[in-house]
This record gives structure tokens, C-alpha cells and sequence, in this order.
């Protein structure tokens, strides 16, 4: 929106050049819990995070978008733990 807003032409830009600063990403392994990584886009308020290897090479990105694919509301309340 603010790209647009400025009237850039956003066929010239580098997602590098748009990405708020600093760049928060998750590493591969971390990628264990997915009410965790939930939470960890919630409290950041972000909307996408980028995944990187043990080498720091992107090697994709999660949103709220993807989360909400991959299972249903009550297939992720399967999934849940839940506590005694």
C-alpha cells in the first residue's frame, strides 16, 4: 500500500528494498510447532516470514494466508496439546 501510494513503479523493486528493517526470519529447524510459529507472527505483528537454512538461504516464506491452508480450524485443535 505504501508503495503504491508513492507511485513507485513496483515492477523495478527489489523485495529487499520494501522489507521493514530489520529482516526477522526462522530457521528451517525451527519449524516444529506451528501454534509457535503462530504465535511468533502474532506477537511481531507480521505477515510473512521469511524461512532460511542453516546458512542463511531463503528457502521460502509462511503466512497467516499459508497457515490458514494448510489445516482447518478444527483439524489444528487435533493438534493441540493439551495440558492437565
Amino acid at each position: 500500500m505504501r508503495l503504491a501510494a508513492q507511485q513507485q513503479p513496483l515492477q523495478s523493486l527489489l523485495v529487499g528494498e520494501v522489507m521493514s528493517q530489520p529482516v526477522i526470519t526462522l530457521q528451517q529447524s525451527e519449524l516444529t510447532d506451528i501454534f509457535a510459529i503462530i504465535d511468533f507472527l502474532q506477537k511481531r505483528g507480521l505477515r510473512h516470514l521469511p524461512i532460511v537454512d542453516d546458512h542463511c538461504s531463503r528457502l521460502g516464506l509462511i503466512s497467516h494466508e499459508s497457515l490458514q491452508r494448510l489445516k482447518s480450524p478444527v483439524d489444528l485443535m487435533r493438534l493441540r496439546s493439551v495440558g492437565t
